[in-house]
């Protein structure tokens, strides 16, 4: 991705900024700080509290046994010093035997708020596919190709001055949330950017 594309990117996540802002209520935002700060005080593979609000937050969806194997893979990976979104992604589809690229970035976001997030919306803000088919090794190969692009886009977004401007009036806006990453603050413009729905 090219430098000039990201300065587009923020130009126009500028432009619209007021309408993000109203997609982005307290209480969701509240909802994610939640998540954060109590990752490390539970046991994520059994808090049913802790199940509830990170599904809610990220639209995790998936039978119970799917949901078992990823928060027993969450409170794995909050102890790995390395985060790493391929064995994660390998991980996921080795438990349930489906390629959830979205779900394993998530993941990694919790583990590590400097990441970025996978998702559709995002995609879409990036100028990225979205397509979805192919074979299982493509679908791998797609998704970690992604989110390198997505994490390149990032890379590039902070060194653009845009960049301070987009965190600064995310600051002012929610001044209880200024703790937040660099990265969260940017992810949370480009997931909403999209979104017709809090």
């Amino acid at each position: 991705m090219k430098a000039a594309i990201v300065a587009d990117i923020l130009t126009e996540l500028r432009s619209n900024l007021p309408a993000i802002f109203q997609r982005m209520p307290v209480k969701r935002l509240a909802q994610y700080d939640r998540l954060q700060k109590t990752l490390y005080e539970t046991d994520v593979s059994i808090d049913q509290g802790y199940q509830r609000d990170f599904a809610d937050f990220y639209r995790l969806r998936g039978s119970r046994s799917f949901r078992k194997s990823y928060f027993a893979l969450l409170n794995t990976e909050k102890t790995e010093k390395n985060s790493d979104f391929e064995r994660v992604l390998q991980a996921i589809l080795d438990d349930c035997n489906q390629v959830h690229a979205s779900f394993a970035s998530k993941l990694l976001a919790t583990v590590n708020a400097d990441l970025p997030v996978y998702d559709r919306e995002v995609l879409k803000r990036l100028r990225l596919s979205s397509y979805a088919g192919g074979s299982v090794a493509a679908r791998m190969e797609r998704g970690a190709e992604r989110y390198r692009a997505i994490c390149r886009f990032h890379n590039l977004a902070k060194d653009e001055p845009l960049f301070s401007a987009l965190t600064g009036e995310f600051n002012v806006a929610f001044p209880e949330f200024t703790h937040f990453t660099g990265t969260k603050k940017l992810d949370l413009m480009l997931w909403q950017s999209n979104r017709t729905d809090a």
